[in-house]
C-alpha cells in the first residue's frame, strides 16, 4: 500500500492532534487509545514508504542506531532476566518513532514537506485556545466545573507563588515542551516563507512559554528570540518586541505578581547554591543519572530512568534513586550506559554533519540546550512534533541541494 503525500500529511496531522489532545480525551471521554492509534498509523505510513524510498547514508546511520539500541536491550535482558517498567513505550518513542518518521517523509518533494509543516503549524491554535480556556477557567470567567482536566498548577520562586500555564496538556512542563516545538517550527517557516503571520505566532508562543514558568524551555526560547531580534531577521526587530512587553503588562494586570516571579524564575535558573530547592533536587537527579551510567557501563535498560509508561505512584527505578534523571542526556546516558552512549554520540555527530546551518540554528541547538535540564523529547507529542520538523527541514535542504546540482550540471 502506498499513500499519496497529501493523504500522509493529513494522517500525520491527525496523529499529532491525537497526541496533543491525549489529556483531554482521557479526562472528558475516558478515551485512552490516542497514543495507540497514533503509533499504529505512523507505523503504517512509514512502512508504506520503505520500499519506494532511496536509501542514503543517513538512512543507514539511523538504522544502525535502531540496531544498537536493540542490541543493548537484548544484552540487558540476557543479563538481568527482566525489562524495566516503561521499556516498550521508551523503545518506541526514542528508537522506532524517529526512524519511522524519517522513512515516512523520505519520498516527499519540497512542496509536500512545506504542506506538512504548514499543517503542523496550525496546531498553534490548539495551544492558544487551550491556554485561554485554562486562564478563563481559573480566573473565574467560566462557571462550569472543568477541574477534571483543567486543574491549576502553582509554583514557588523565592517565596512568591503564581499559577503556571498548563493549557489543556495536563501540566506546565508538557505545555512548555509543546509550545517550544511549535515556536521552533514557526521560526523555521518564517525563515523559509517570509510570511509575516509567523512573526506574530512566534511572539504569542513565546509569551505562552513564559506563562508556563518552565525554565528549561524559557532559557533556550529567550536566547533564540534574542538572536532573531538583534542578529538575523529584519521583521524581528525591537519595534515588534513591544508586543511582548504589552502582553506581559496586560497579563500582570490580572495577576500582579507574575512579572516579579518571572524575573525570579530567570534568576533561579542559574541559582545552584541552595536558594532554589528545585534546582538542587534536579542537579541531584542528574548526578545520580551520570553515576548510574558510569557504574552500569552497558546501561540500566530503556525506561529505567524516566517516567515513561509509569504511574505517578510507581515512578521508581532499579538504579538507586527515586524519580527521573531530570535531563534528557542523563536519562539516555543512564539507560544505555557509557559504552552504548559513546556509540550513539558518534552516530549523532555523523547525522548532524548533513544538517544545514538553518536547521542546526533553529531546531538542533535550542533543543540541545533544552535537553541539558529538560525532558521534552520524552513527551510523545513534543517528540513527534520535533522529529517531523527536524527531518522535514533536513529533506528540504537535501532536495534544494539536489536540484541546484542538477541545474549546474553541464
Amino acid at each position: 500500500m502506498h499513500f499519496h503525500p497529501n493523504v500522509r500529511n493529513y494522517l500525520f496531522f491527525t496523529i499529532v492532534v491525537f497526541f496533543l489532545l491525549d489529556n483531554l480525551l482521557k479526562n472528558i471521554f475516558s478515551f485512552n487509545y490516542g497514543y495507540v492509534i497514533g503509533i499504529g498509523v505512523l507505523t503504517l505510513i512509514s512502512l508504506s514508504s520503505f520500499i519506494s524510498m532511496k536509501k542514503h547514508k543517513n538512512f543507514f546511520v539511523l538504522l544502525f542506531a535502531v540496531l544498537i539500541a536493540s542490541l543493548q536491550s537484548i544484552f540487558f535482558y540476557l543479563n538481568n532476566n527482566f525489562l524495566p517498567d516503561g521499556f516498550f513505550e521508551t523503545y518506541y518513542l526514542l528508537v522506532l518513532s524517529p526512524f519511522f518518521i524519517f522513512l515516512a517523509i523520505s519520498t516527499y518533494n519540497n512542496k509536500d514537506l512545506y504542506h506538512l509543516l504548514s499543517l503542523l503549524s496550525n496546531t498553534f491554535y490548539i495551544s492558544l485556545f487551550g491556554s485561554l480556556l485554562y486562564y478563563f477557567y481559573i480566573l473565574g470567567f467560566i462557571n462550569y466545573d472543568l477541574s477534571y482536566f483543567l486543574s491549576p498548577e502553582k509554583t514557588r520562586s523565592f517565596g512568591e507563588i503564581v499559577i503556571r500555564n498548563n493549557s489543556i496538556y495536563g501540566g506546565s512542563l508538557a505545555a512548555g515542551g509543546i509550545l517550544f516545538m511549535q515556536l521552533l517550527l514557526s521560526v523555521f517557516l518564517y525563515d523559509k516563507t517570509d510570511n509575516s503571520k509567523y512573526v506574530l505566532w512566534v511572539y504569542i508562543l513565546f509569551f505562552l512559554i513564559l506563562t508556563t514558568m518552565s525554565r528549561r524551555v524559557i532559557i533556550p526560547a529567550t536566547l533564540l528570540l534574542t538572536y532573531m531580534v538583534f542578529f538575523r531577521y529584519r521583521k524581528f526587530n525591537l519595534k515588534h518586541s513591544v508586543f511582548i512587553f504589552i502582553a506581559l503588562i496586560l497579563f500582570s494586570y490580572f495577576y500582579i505578581d507574575y512579572l516579579e516571579v518571572l524575573i525570579l524564575r530567570y534568576l533561579g535558573a542559574f541559582d545552584f547554591f541552595g536558594h532554589d530547592v528545585s534546582n538542587l533536587s534536579r542537579l541531584n537527579a542528574i548526578q545520580h543519572g551520570f553515576i548510574s551510567g558510569i557504574y552500569n557501563p552497558f546501561g540500566t535498560g530503556l525506561g529505567s530512568a524516566s517516567s515513561i509508561g509509569k504511574e505517578v505512584n510507581s515512578i521508581h527505578d532499579s538504579i538507586g534513586f527515586i524519580g527521573v534523571a531530570e535531563s534528557f542526556y542523563m536519562t539516555i546516558f543512564a539507560e544505555l550506559g557509557v559504552f552504548f552512549s559513546f556509540i550513539f554520540i558518534i552516530l549523532l555527530l555523523k547525522f548532524t554533519q548533513s544538517l544545514d546551518r538553518t536547521t542546526k540554528l533553529i531546531f538542533l541547538f535550542p533543543l540541545l540546550l533544552e535537553s541539558v535540564m529538560g525532558l521534552s523529547l520524552l513527551n510523545p507529542a513534543s517528540n513527534l512534533f520535533f522529529y517531523i520538523s527536524l527531518f522535514s527541514s533536513f529533506y528540504i535542504f537535501r532536495n534544494e541541494e539536489y536540484y541546484a546540482s542538477k541545474k549546474s550540471a553541464p
